[in-house]
């Protein structure tokens, strides 16, 4: 373990200190005080090089800047700043995200509900969380509140998709739908589970009356492909 080299590139590097704690779990108050010479513990070293390390590496390397050979050593020094300047640049995208969160922010809605989704192998589970106006929807859905969060059964987690208590109440054509998105899911998270940002995909979605009728929505959802939730915007249709 070399911590002066870490040391020497934290107090050197252009990365800010913000960034490597957020990346690292490492607080900025810590990295203050290794700067300023106080202890380091070694699981925390570890936390900050195992993510750094090429960095830290390559920038205490002592290469002189001579001759052809040496030309092409600060080339790939210059293209290493280069790519950590672009994934700080997504990074910061990622959060901030303004277009996105502007259009999610001004959707109206009827009922907000969440929902977290959990690979066991290829089977995908769910929990859904955080319901708002539940009332309201009741009242549209002829339910009581508790009924209602019976059926929604926040904070509960079911191991099979389309075994949740809230397919009791939707028509046969949304389960079917949704029971073929629950299959593919689990394929299109792997794939896409590094991909920046969050992604909307509206889904038509029909629920059942307390006195049996349809009540058609319209189901705006926010994936985020990456931690695997989803936040859910529905809109009534039809009263």
């Amino acid at each position: 373990m070399n911590l002066n080299k870490m040391l020497e590139w934290l107090r050197k590097t252009d990365v800010p200190l913000t960034t490597i704690s957020k990346k690292t779990s490492v607080s900025r108050k810590t990295l203050y005080n290794w700067i300023n010479g106080g202890m380091i513990r070694t699981r925390s070293y570890e936390k900050v090089y195992n993510v750094y390390k090429q960095d830290i590496d390559l920038f205490n390397t002592d290469i002189p800047m001579e001759g052809d050979s040496n030309m092409e050593a600060q080339y790939i020094i210059d293209l290493q700043k280069e790519k950590i300047q672009r994934l700080e640049s997504d990074l910061e995208q990622q959060k901030q995200q303004p277009i996105q969160n502007t259009v999610w922010d001004a959707l109206e809605y009827d009922f907000y509900c969440e929902c977290i989704l959990t690979l066991n192998g290829l089977q995908l589970g769910r929990t859904i969380k955080n319901l708002d106006k539940a009332s309201s929807f009741s009242s549209i859905l002829g339910y009581t509140v508790n009924e209602l969060i019976s059926y929604f059964d926040p904070d509960v987690y079911y191991s099979k998709f389309d075994e949740h208590p809230i397919n009791q109440i939707m028509s046969k054509k949304t389960k079917i739908e949704m029971k073929k998105k629950s299959i593919s899911l689990p394929t299109i998270f792997e794939q896409l589970k590094d991909m920046i940002g969050n992604h909307y995909l509206p889904m038509p979605l029909t629920y059942f009356h307390k006195d049996g009728h349809s009540v058609h929505t319209i189901c705006y959802n926010k994936v985020d492909w990456k931690n695997k939730e989803v936040y859910s915007k529905i809109q009534v249709l039809n009263d």
